[in-house]
């Protein structure tokens, strides 16, 4: 398969590259999808169990992107959808802080502190009615919007078990405001709801329920979210983009990586893969992957990063009788003294595949080797009241996932930066996908790169 002449290349197989594979493949252009892995897919496959049950590599709930023909390309036509995916109505996922839960999703409420605290931050925070730019860090960010005692108090707790440094080390990223740490639930329903009127309180409080949520923001889509149908978890929805994209002509090259790209005008002529070939003259190179990969393979000197990117560690576990929470897709923890962060109740999201199973998501600093044991993880899991002080598990593995969320500080601000703007002269090389620093949520970045796609089609 040596010197392919006028081929797109996507390196990396997850779902954004095998979605840009189908959408190219289309169109009518030859495509090869390069993928380091044994299998596509990235985070977005699922393992199982000795009994067939799958988990998935933590919580993914697909939602259409609201593009008709890139819904009706990754997910299937309406009918299909009916046949193949559970539509959910609303997503209902709730979150444990200060012994307590919060039906706002994974946001904070200041009424748990102490009456002293939390009457002076609500004086703060309501005080604070400037626009606020987001370029500083985070800490100076959230005293001029949240005030500093909500900060201290609520806020820091939280960075610091998540990223293991408080908001002063960090900047304004999206991952931060992915976790909803730049809102909290200050009062009661009634009053947030009449404050939410106010756009700047509307950009920095949290609503009292979901439903509330769902009321206000009219852009929300309802029965948007989909999960499949057939027990296989979110691995069915890779195997199917796959097989789809194969029947088009794509060609997936697993186990492989591009070892050197070389520049010819400052456009791609060739890339030399880790299998021994080499494809040539590419019209286009779509890269999936960090972009200081790509450095790599053009042989730029990059100096060691200083950006630490977090361990995830998942814990897949069965249970020998029911969950206790019979109605959350999936849980936020926020305790201090909890290890977990994030919890999937599969029971309640794929209503064929009923066994009692949950996936824990615990992040890890990368300069450390310690993780939970499951028994553990379990004790956590009662003191949540996912499962009784009875239950029993029938089956668990821990999943090490290295280098997977970046600690948002200024270096990984200032090293992002300086890779995007390396590439970016090269005229047939596109980044997709988070990597390319625009988006973060799922159906965004889908929708992002069904925008660059579009763009070299036409």
């Amino acid at each position: 398969m040596q010197n392919r002449n006028d081929k797109i290349i996507i390196v990396g197989g997850g779902i954004v590259g095998i979605t840009a594979s189908i959408l190219l493949a289309k169109s009518e252009r030859e495509v090869i999808v390069v993928e380091s892995s044994s299998n596509c897919g990235g985070l977005l496959r699922s393992t199982i169990d000795d009994k067939g049950f799958h988990y998935d590599f933590g919580t993914h709930i697909p939602i259409l992107t609201g593009i008709d023909e890139l819904d009706d390309l990754i997910f299937g036509c309406p009918d299909e959808r009916l046949r193949y995916w559970h539509k959910i109505h609303k997503i209902t996922p709730i979150c444990r802080h200060g012994s307590r839960w919060n039906e706002g999703g994974s946001l904070l409420d200041a009424r748990i502190l102490n009456e002293a605290d939390y009457k002076k931050g609500l004086s703060e925070i309501l005080s604070l009615t400037d626009n606020v730019s987001r370029n500083s860090d985070l800490e100076s960010y959230l005293f001029k919007t949240l005030g500093s005692t909500f900060t201290k108090k609520l806020i820091d707790p939280v960075l610091e078990k998540l990223f293991f440094c408080r908001s002063r080390e960090l900047v304004p990223d999206s991952a931060i405001f992915y976790f909803g740490l730049n809102r909290v639930t200050i009062l009661d329903r009634e009053k947030t709801n009449q404050l939410m009127k106010d756009p700047v309180y509307a950009s920095k409080l949290a609503f009292h329920s979901l439903d509330d949520y769902y009321a206000w923001d009219h852009n929300r889509q309802i029965d948007a979210y989909l999960y499949p149908r057939n027990g296989k978890g979110c691995g069915y929805w890779v195997d199917y983009l796959v097989k789809k994209a194969e029947k088009l002509g794509v060609i997936f090259l697993t186990n492989t990586k591009v070892e050197t790209i070389r520049l010819k005008n400052e456009k791609i002529a060739s890339l030399d893969l880790s299998n021994g070939d080499t494809l040539i003259t590419p019209s286009a190179l779509l890269w999936s992957a960090p972009p200081a990969l790509a450095r790599r393979c053009l042989g730029h000197k990059i100096s060691k990063p200083s950006t630490k990117f977090l361990t995830t560690n998942l814990y897949n576990i069965s249970f020998d009788e029911d969950l206790l929470l019979d109605e959350n897709e999936y849980i936020w923890n926020w305790e201090s003294s909890h290890k977990t962060y994030r919890v999937t109740l599969y029971p309640n999201i794929d209503k064929d595949s009923l066994k009692p199973r949950v996936t824990a998501e615990v992040l890890t600093h990368p300069d450390s080797e310690e993780s939970p044991s499951v028994k553990n993880i379990h004790k956590e899991l009662i003191e949540l009241g996912i499962c009784s002080l009875g239950s029993k598990i029938d089956y668990s593995n821990q999943i090490i996932l290295k280098n997977t969320f970046p600690i948002p500080n200024e270096e990984f601000l200032k090293e992002s930066s300086e890779h995007l703007n390396a590439v970016n002269n090269i005229t047939n090389f596109s980044l997709i996908g988070r990597y390319g620093g625009e988006k973060w949520l799922l159906h965004d970045v889908l929708k992002d790169t069904y925008q660059k796609v579009t763009a070299i089609i036409n």
